[in-house]
């Protein structure tokens, strides 16, 4: 086991902060109104996708978020090397979320699969920064499905690591569903 990830001084005091670490998740803060927060026990990826197998495989649990109005303020997720983290994003009609990833694993594997169900008129907006060290091997893969007149918007900045791979499948499954990837 290695340290819990470190709060990059960047992130506001007040957003939600799930921490990916090797002994598990953690929350810090307080989940603002429309937003609840489930454990559920790991089930196989809905993608079928090696990397989105081997990330659901790795992680013991999935965390659920279900958002159910336009947050006004971002969701943070730390990984530290050794963490395996699974995420499952329900946005409701009209939902809107931003979603702040952070990776800066000196050393070791990290994986987080993100699972994402977009409700009609939903919007995501994910950034993610990925600053591995020398010894650090990053596996990402998000599986997004976009209802009637949702957005899908991403972007990545990638920096460093041993190896890292990041992927995003997009299902377009209504009329005007939109998406841009970074």
């Amino acid at each position: 086991s290695g340290p819990e990830p470190a709060r990059p001084a960047f992130l506001p005091d007040d957003v939600l902060t799930i921490s990916f670490g090797p002994l598990g998740a953690g929350v810090e803060g307080r989940p603002e109104p429309g937003l609840t927060l489930d454990v559920e026990p790991a089930a196989p990826a809905r993608a079928e996708d090696g990397l989105a197998a081997l990330c659901a495989g790795l992680a013991p649990r999935t965390l659920v978020l279900r958002v159910e109005a336009a947050l006004t303020r971002p969701v943070v997720v730390l990984r530290a090397p050794g963490a395996p983290g699974r995420l499952m994003l329900a946005l409701g009609e009209d939902a809107a979320l931003t979603l702040i990833e952070v990776s800066v694993a000196d050393a070791g594997l990290s994986s987080l699969l993100i699972e994402a169900e977009l409700g009609p008129g939903a919007r995501l907006t994910r950034l993610t920064l990925q600053d591995g060290g020398p010894g650090a091997i990053d596996l990402a893969h998000a599986d997004v499905r976009a209802a009637q007149g949702a957005s899908y918007a991403a972007t990545g900045l990638a920096f460093g690591g041993r190896f890292a791979r990041a992927e995003t499948v997009v299902t377009m499954a209504g009329e005007g569903a939109r998406c841009a990837l970074n």
